[in-house]
This record gives C-alpha cells, structure tokens and sequence, in this order.
C-alpha cells in the first residue's frame, strides 16, 4: 500500500469486469452518470489526481500527490474524515493540514499514516482513539514507534514498524490483532500492540478477521478465524464470542511452493504473488475468487495457482469478498470469481481482462465497488452501491 504499485483490497462482494469498464477508460470524455446508486455503469472523478488509493467497506479514500487525503461514500460514522456524518458523492478533503502518505479504508473507519511515522485513525471503531466516541476528523493514534506501513481490515488495523515488526490494534475476537489472546480474554486490543513472532515482515494486509503477513525470507504467515481456510492447515486455536471456531491467535506459516513478494486479504480469502510474479490464492472459493471455477470446490485450504492468460507476470494482486483482481507487469487488470452482474458459469468466472487491456497503477475493491488509477492518477470507480462510494460522476 505505500507504493505508486498500490494493491489494497477489503471485503469485496463485487466488481464489475470489463464491458462497463471500458466505457470510461481510454476516453477523452467521462461518462456522466450520477453516482452513489445502484448502477453497473462507471463513474469518476475527473478533477481528482492520486498516487495511491483504498476502497472500503461502502466507502473510499485516496491520497493526493501534495499528501492530502480524500474521502467518498458512506461518511455517517465519521469514516470520511471531513467533520460531517454524511454520505459524500463526491471526494472531500480530510480535516487538517498533515502530510500523509498512505491511507487505509476498513469498515466504518479510516487510517491514514503521515511523513514522520504516525498513524490517524477517524470514523466508529476499535482502532480509533476514544472509541466508542465518533470522530469526524482524524485522531493520532498513541504509538511507541514512528510507522512505516499501514492496512485496515474490517475492524482492526495493523502497522510496521522501522524495524519490520508488525503491531496491530483494533477488534480481536478471532485473534486477527495477532497477540496470542482472542475472544472474551482480548476482545479490544485498544492501541497498537506487537504481533507475537519474532518475524519481521516486508508487508501486511488485514482482511475481514484476520491478517497476512509475508516475511523477510519471501514466506507468508497468517493470524485470526479460519473458519474459510484461510489460516491453512496450521490453525490449532479456537476463538469466537459465542462458539469457538478454528482459528491461530498467533502468525503461523501458510504453505507455499515458491517465495513471495505480495499478500492480500479479503473477505475470506487471500491471494499472494510469488517473485516469478505467478498468483495463489486459497480460502473461500464459492464464487471461484480463490481460482478454482468449479462450483463444487467451496475452499482452498492449500495455495492454489490461478493462471492467468499469456501466463502474464503479476506485480501486485487484489483479494476480496467474491472476487479477486491482478495488476500484470505490464499493467494491465485481470480480474476472476464474480461480478454479480452476469450468470455465474466456468467461463464467467475465470480470468479476464478489465478495461480492454487499460494501464493501471493500482486497483483496490470494497464491499460492491472497485476503485483504480490509471497512469496518469486519474481515479475510476465502478461496482454496485447506494451509498455514493463510487464517487463523482
């Protein structure tokens, strides 16, 4: 998330595939189509130029190349950050004059984190200070340590260090905060606090209720519910509030045939790009958005190799709710699983491509929209909401 190559991706239950996108991008006009309704057309903001960009639960944020923060969507919790409850169709500037670098959108919160290594949080959540307060502006998180990384899940948020240890704070009933305690006895992890490994990581990304890491030795290690698999066969906790499910309070290793560079969560789900750029995937399945098309296949306890067409190289990949995206080398998204928007068959919902082969800098997926840049920074957004996470039309 901190690079020009940003994947961030959160509870996705769809995005929509090429034809509707394509209507957009390459054109010297935008479609005008009023935003923030049930739409499968794409809507944008034209005036607005970013460098990273992060979709959330029914809202969005992204960060400006001048370091400011902009938000869109669902704002009655606070999670736009502008001082008002409300619902934005439109991107509005964050509250204060601070210098950020990277923003995160979870649920109904966001964090973003600034040029000196410290981390905001505003909206109603576990990771925001004075919860259960709502703050309509940002509020610095209490930190021991200037941060170099940041991801939001549903409702925690997780952050590295200088020295690539990861902290995470926020909700923790399935153990996705990574202390070794979940459930009644940790439910809260109420400021940042270190995951307990000994392992230093290169990146992390927080999904519904957990997290993934991937280490220094190119490994992936994962933490929080496992009841879609996707801890992998090294869950030996029980978490929950009401009935233990399977779960590792604690990172434990995700078998992978290959080193890895990049990890994403969603919903129930994950995807990793190993250093030969090919993806797996494994979790949730019933949609095919871990790469398995056949119906019959509900889960993936063991990374799987979702090939794309061409066998193009992937730089970075987008996990989320029923749907998963890629951004090649060459730049070009390819997306599988489902969109919701056409009859679910194998063909549907393998591999394709996004945008007529478009050029992306970064991609990110929420709940039922989908927000990427193009080369240029210009922002693009598309899916299904009636909350005005799509943005400006």
């Amino acid at each position: 998330m901190a690079t020009s190559v940003v994947v961030s991706a959160l509870f996705t239950l769809s995005l929509l595939g090429a034809t509707a996108f394509s209507n957009v991008v390459g054109s010297t006009e935008v479609q005008r189509v009023r935003c923030g309704t049930r739409t499968s057309a794409p809507c944008s903001a034209p005036e607005l130029t970013l460098h990273m960009v992060s979709a959330g639960y029914t809202h969005s944020c992204g960060v400006s190349s001048e370091g400011f923060v902009y938000c869109w969507g669902d704002g009655r919790q606070g999670a736009l950050g502008h001082g008002a409850l409300e619902i934005a169709q439109y991107p509005k500037r964050v509250r204060g004059n601070h210098a950020f670098t990277t923003v995160a959108a979870g649920s109904d919160f966001t964090c973003a984190l600034n040029t000196e290594g410290a981390v905001y949080c505003w909206g109603n959540a576990r990771t925001v200070p004075g919860w259960p307060a709502v703050s309509s502006s940002p509020l610095k998180v209490k930190m021991d340590v200037p941060a170099t990384y940041i991801t939001a899940g549903r409702r925690h948020a997780c952050v590295l260090d200088r020295e690539q240890r990861a902290w995470c704070w926020g909700w923790n009933v399935d153990g996705e905060g990574g202390t070794g305690l979940a459930g009644v006895q940790q439910s809260m992890i109420p400021e940042p606090t270190p995951v307990a490994t000994t392992e230093r990581f290169t990146q992390l990304s927080a999904g519904l209720g957990f997290t993934c890491g991937v280490t220094l030795a190119g490994s992936v290690v994962c933490w929080g519910t496992n009841i879609d698999g996707v801890i992998g066969q090294n869950a030996h906790d029980r978490c929950g509030e009401e009935s233990p499910i399977p779960c590792a309070t604690r990172p434990v290793a995700v078998a992978f045939p290959e080193k890895v560079k990049h990890v994403s969560s969603g919903t129930g789900h994950a995807c990793a790009v190993s250093l030969s750029g090919a993806v797996y995937c494994w979790g949730e399945n019933g949609a095919g958005q871990a790469g398995a098309f056949d119906s019959g296949v509900p889960q993936l306890r063991v990374p799987s190799r979702v090939r794309l067409p061409r066998n193009e190289a992937v730089a970075s990949v987008a996990s989320g709710g029923i749907l998963s995206c890629a951004i090649t080398l060459g730049r070009t998204v390819y997306c599988w699983g489902s969109d919701m928007v056409e009859v679910w068959d194998h063909q549907h919902l393998a591999p394709r491509v996004v945008a007529g082969r478009a050029q992306f800098s970064a991609i990110s997926a929420g709940q039922l929209h989908g927000c990427g840049l193009d080369l240029n920074g210009r922002l693009l957004c598309w899916g299904d909401t009636i909350l005005g996470a799509l943005g400006a039309s």
